[in-house]
């Protein structure tokens, strides 16, 4: 009995809390699971490493890629690494996503340091519970670098919507246009208008008045007749002789 006491307080003391150097790599595809990876070094014969989220086709390798015995206890691991170098676990899971509308959200809620979170079909980010500490682009998918723990919101824009956005830029467009069109017809009548001489600015009676007097009239006469300033009688039959009436 005495034995099997101590044997139990030594494998608790030879297995590490935390393993240094296992870095979680989540890769979040556009159906929501999530397949989680990391490496780590092997300093115990028996190693304790996390596990994130609820597992499903769980694989713990050695540096060659030889199956390591292993046990789940309490949501940790709990690996058998003798004669290993190294410990390489992956697993699938659908626990760290939910979705509510069009938006998806990540939710990493463990304390792991630095975790990379690639996320596959080039979704859109639109949510971040903090500043990454990294973010790399490549072909069909983005790669952040998140401090632990942390959230994201994403979304993944179809074809069809891509499409819909497009005709909706060009309707824009030339709704613009347009506006700028009359716009512009708008203020080319508008300055036609004010150049020119509105006839309504000479009475009727003037046109009479000149009409009855005829030619040679002097403009002292017609004043007198009109009974109006010099400057404004100028001024009228400037106009009038511009317009062509007189």
């Amino acid at each position: 009995m005495y034995l099997m006491k101590a044997s139990l307080i030594l494998v608790l003391l030879i297995v590490p809390l935390m393993t240094a150097g296992a870095q979680p790599i989540v890769t979040v595809h556009p159906d929501g699971w999530c397949t989680i990876s990391y490496l780590t070094t092997v300093n115990e014969t028996i190693m304790e490493l996390p596990i994130y989220g609820d597992p499903n086709l769980l694989i713990v390798t050695d540096e060659d890629g030889l199956p390591l015995n292993f046990t789940l206890e309490d949501g940790r691991l709990v690996v058998d690494a003798v004669a290993s170098g190294q410990i390489n676990v992956t697993y699938e899971t659908q626990s760290l996503t939910s979705k509510e509308g069009a938006v998806w959200t990540l939710n990493f809620s463990w304390n792991a340091g630095f975790v990379v979170v690639r996320l596959e079909g080039g979704p859109n980010i639109v949510g971040l519970s903090s500043i990454p500490e990294e973010i790399r682009e490549g072909d069909n998918y983005l790669e952040i670098v998140m401090r632990s723990p942390f959230y994201l919101d994403y979304v993944y824009v179809t074809p069809a919507q891509s499409s819909r956005v497009a005709t909706d830029s060009i309707l824009i467009i030339a709704a613009v246009a347009i506006t700028l069109i009359l716009a512009t017809l708008l203020l080319i009548k508008v300055k036609k208008k004010r150049e020119e001489i509105p006839l309504h600015e000479f009475d009727s009676t003037d046109l009479r008045i000149l009409s009855s007097i005829g030619e040679g009239v002097l403009l002292s006469d017609l004043r007198e007749r009109l009974s109006i300033p010099k400057t404004t009688l100028w001024r009228r039959t400037k106009r009038l002789e511009e317009k062509g009436l007189v």
